[in-house]
């Protein structure tokens, strides 16, 4: 997710899944120095234990209703209809996030897709020069001091806090 803010200041790697929906990318974008920006994209797994099933003596009987109740269900294997269902899902949720980041950001979703939007990650001093981050803020004091100065009612206590 867009959001890169680690206020812990650990060199933890985290990736954020949320529904494509509810994302609010916002405008102002600041992260710790090691923190890692990106990873722009979708992502669907589908596991085939069938194999499995069949060692261990397990048979599993799905019993559904209505057509695709059990599509993608790890006890049966892919079918090109359901890789089918499935990418166009993927493709459906990628296609609103980027749009949702481009519109965020100020940027076309083009921008969004050449760039970050291909599911790779990039250093925080990167993502600043590239524009994607405003600043970098060395600790969760400063970030939260220079957050505060960016509304009226923060000024003042900002202030402070960067003493």
């Amino acid at each position: 997710m867009a959001t890169a803010v680690d206020p812990s200041g650990s060199n933890d790697t985290s990736a954020t899944a949320t529904p494509a929906s509810s994302y609010r990318i916002s405008p102002r974008l600041v992260a710790s120095p090691s923190a890692e920006i990106g990873s722009i994209g979708v992502m669907a797994l589908h596991e085939d234990i069938t194999g499995m099933a069949d060692q261990l003596g397990v048979k599993v009987t799905l019993i559904t209703a209505g057509k695709y109740k059990a599509v993608g269900s790890e006890f049966e294997p892919l079918t090109e209809e359901t890789e089918g269902l499935i990418q166009g899902l993927v493709d459906d949720i990628y296609g609103r996030f980027v749009a949702s980041v481009a519109r965020g950001r100020g940027v076309s979703v083009g921008d969004v897709k050449d760039g970050f939007g291909q599911g790779f990650i990039v250093g925080a001093k990167e993502a600043v020069s590239s524009a994607w981050l405003i600043a970098l803020a060395p600790c969760a004091r400063r970030w939260y001091a220079w957050a505060l100065q960016r509304t009226e009612r923060g000024k003042r206590r900002g202030r402070r806090l960067l003493r």
